[in-house]
Order: structure tokens, then sequence, then C-alpha cells
């Protein structure tokens, strides 16, 4: 079915759980169950994939039902007051959730469903371009024909030195993911970073629990843009270069920002995480 509605203010609660929505006013005789929906939404003169909540919001104490649009993989920069929206598949009931964390890991998976039933690909190197526009920082994406999945492939692909290159690697701390940003000429200290977490024990992560926590592989995980929330810690070595290069989601892709805004971007604490030569 199809049904123009008009653009209202919404709450921001979306974006809160890192995926903002355009709200819209409910139209008069729509008739479909409360739920989750993939859908197709026309926004000027662009036609982009999305998913749809329709109903009340039990997990923010809200009876009354809502209407509200996520774009994947994108950040729009502006919304007009009226959008078209072709829902083609129902997805689930509007469930109640204990967490914020528990409502955000559903999230993930209704936009997994989403992307299947309208047969589209998550690009994960525009959700992190995505992320770096919403804040408004400087960046670059660079694609590349090979590899950049390793520090030496990317400064080698670059022309540059591995000291410009960011490492984001997952540790586990007493089990709790923590991601550590350190430059390519180094190695993470897990005793330093054992003790900037308070913990007993840190070691890196699995392939599979790498890809679970940030969406992204192993050697292509980005600063930004996590399948859930971390913690950041950036060694502070990287700050001395003008410009850094860090993964972009995919193996052949690169950001490239000032360290300065790499560290607001993650809100990282900056220390001496580095193995001594």
């Amino acid at each position: 079915m199809r049904f123009r509605a008009e653009r209202v203010p919404g709450k921001g609660r979306g974006k809160q759980l890192g995926f903002p929505t355009v709200n819209l006013r409910i139209p008069d005789g729509l008739q479909i169950p409360h739920g989750i929906y993939a859908c197709w939404v026309r926004i000027g003169a662009q036609t982009y994939p999305a998913a749809m909540h329709f109903g009340p919001v039990p997990a923010f104490g809200e009876a009354d039902p809502s209407l509200e649009i996520h774009v994947l993989d994108r950040v729009l920069e502006s919304t007009p007051e009226w959008v078209e929206v072709e829902v083609v598949r129902w997805i689930r009931p509007v469930q109640d959730f204990d967490s914020p964390e528990a409502l955000r890991a559903q999230i993930q998976q209704d936009l997994v469903a989403c992307r299947e039933a309208l047969g589209v690909a998550a690009d994960p190197t525009e959700r992190v371009a995505a992320h770096l526009r919403r804040l408004g920082v400087p960046f670059h994406v660079h694609r590349f024909d090979r590899s950049t999945r390793t520090a030496r492939e990317a400064a080698q692909t670059l022309g540059t030195t591995p000291d410009r290159i960011v490492k984001s690697l997952l540790f586990l701390a007493d089990g709790n993911p923590v991601l550590v940003l350190v430059s390519g000429s180094h190695r993470v200290s897990t005793e330093k970073l054992a003790r900037a977490c308070g913990a007993n024990r840190v070691r890196p992560a699995d392939p599979e629990t790498v890809v679970r926590v940030t969406g992204f592989p192993a050697g292509a995980v980005a600063p930004v843009g996590h399948a859930t929330p971390l913690p950041v810690m950036m060694d502070d070595a990287l700050l001395t270069a003008d410009v850094v290069y860090a993964g972009a989601g995919a193996p052949d892709a690169l950001v490239a920002l000032p360290p300065e805004h790499l560290r607001r971007v993650t809100a990282a604490r900056v220390l001496d995480l580095r193995e001594e030569p």
C-alpha cells in the first residue's frame, strides 16, 4: 500500500539509539496492523529503502501510536514537509523491551530483515560516512582496487607511513568490549590497557565477536558506526600526525580525517596504550 504523510517534530529517541527517524503524522484511515515494516520512502526527488514503525512505543511507556521512518544506511541532510511511503512487507509486531540495549539489538535485526525484504545490501562504508556527516566533521572516504585490511597494506596503497594508519582493535576487558585506536606502527600493551580499564584480564576479541559487536569484519573495523555503542580508547601517539587514515567498514576503504576530529567523534579517552619498543 502507499500513503502520503506530513512530517512532524519527534522526540529524538531514535537518534539517541543510533537510528535517527523521520516522524510522520498518521494519515486518516491508515488501515494496517501495528508493527515494523519494510518500505520505500520518497523524500523530495529521491526514493530510499527504509524501515517503518507504526504503533505504540511500550519501551518508552507510550500507549498512543506513532509513525516513524528510518532510512537505511543514510543520514538525511533535510526532510521536506511531506513524504510518500510504499509499504512492502510486515516484519514483526510491536514489542516491549527490558532495556535500551535490548531494543537496539532488535532494531539491528529489523534492519537486516528490511534489507532482505527490499532486496538491498547494506553498505557499511556509507554507514561510516553518514555517521561522520551527522557529527559535522571534515573527512574523505578513499576506495581502492586492492585490500587495505592490514596497516602495511593500507600504508603501501596510500603511499604513506604506518604511523598515519589507525588500527581499530576490539578487546575484551574482563569480558567487556572496548575499542582501542592505535597507529599501524605500534602494538597495544595489554598491561596498560588492563590498567586503564581497571580489568584483571584483557584479550583481543575473536573475529566472530568483532562482527557481532561492531557490525564490521575484522580488518575493516571503523572507529565509528558500530552495531552497539562502545567505549573507545586512543593511543596518544596518533595525535602527532596532521591527518590519519582509519578503516571505513570495508577491506578496500579508508577514511581520512585529522586525529583531533577522530578523538572528538569517538569520544575517546587519550592515553599511552602502546608497547614499549
